[in-house]
């Protein structure tokens, strides 16, 4: 397993903002699409452990980034159903915190629309814990089949993530670009940030810088890189101009990380 990070960059400015982290998986050479293997890791319940092991690799790199003077804002890692309700969780990011002291306002755990709209007291619950710590929480593929909205007054949200099926059909599709509007201008109303994903063409990155969309994220600016790749990307667009060489922060990284 290895850890890819895929850029968030400013709508009006093209700086890098953040980033997600995302797992993959090299096999004899060749990498295995999460859609393959992470439905194996639930079936198996191999899920915690690889969950683990992300939260473990995030709070890692963002020390890292920190302590060599890479100022990038936030990290998003998803969360998943089963890692939520894990009754240890809360105890795991303290040991973490404890281990890697960081920012907790630059970590920032995704949550899918389907765990949101269900087991409202329990995830009302976890999601007051987590932010008590100070991390922040977004909102992935938001609406992307539930109609109730009365979570997003209820939960303490940072962020909405306009899903890349959305942002696939706004060329072709007026219906699209109306609920697209529309999920911007509540995120506004509600003081939630937002980054729209999947944004691939000039068309899109147009419609969603117009209608007021924070961030965005996708292949019209760079695909998911191993972290090598993606510090050079940084440095290239970073808003904060004081990232140290590349050659240091290797010699850095390998110095402080831990297997």
């Amino acid at each position: 397993m290895s850890l890819f990070l895929q850029p968030q960059v400013d709508a009006s400015t093209k700086a890098v903002i953040g980033a997600e982290a995302l797992m993959r998986w090299q096999h004899n050479g060749t990498f295995i699409p999460p859609s393959q293997f992470i439905p194996i890791a639930e079936e198996t319940g191999h899920i915690h452990d690889l969950g683990r092991w992300m939260i473990h690799e995030t709070f890692q790199l963002i020390h890292v980034f920190e302590q060599g003077d890479i100022h990038l804002p936030k990290l998003s890692v998803n969360l998943s159903v089963r890692q939520l309700f894990d009754e240890h969780l809360i105890d795991y990011l303290n040991m973490l915190f404890e281990r890697f002291p960081i920012d907790p306002s630059r970590l920032n755990f995704e949550l899918t629309e389907t765990v949101a709209a269900h087991h409202s007291d329990r995830v009302l619950n976890r999601i007051l814990e987590l932010k008590s710590l100070g991390i922040k929480l977004s909102i992935d593929d938001f609406g992307t089949g539930y109609s109730s909205l009365a979570y997003l007054v209820r939960y303490p949200i940072d962020e909405l993530k306009i899903p890349r099926e959305f942002t696939m059909q706004l060329e072709e599709n007026r219906e699209y670009q109306m609920v697209t509007t529309t999920i911007v201008a509540m995120a506004r109303q509600l003081g939630m940030a937002l980054v729209a994903e999947g944004v691939e063409t000039e068309y899109q990155e147009t419609f969603l810088r117009k209608i007021g969309c924070d961030s965005m994220q996708g292949y019209r600016y760079a695909k998911p890189m191993p972290l090598d790749e993606f510090v050079i990307y940084y440095m290239k667009h970073a808003r904060y101009a004081k990232p140290m060489p590349l050659d240091e922060f290797v010699i850095y990284y390998m110095k402080h990380a831990t297997p």
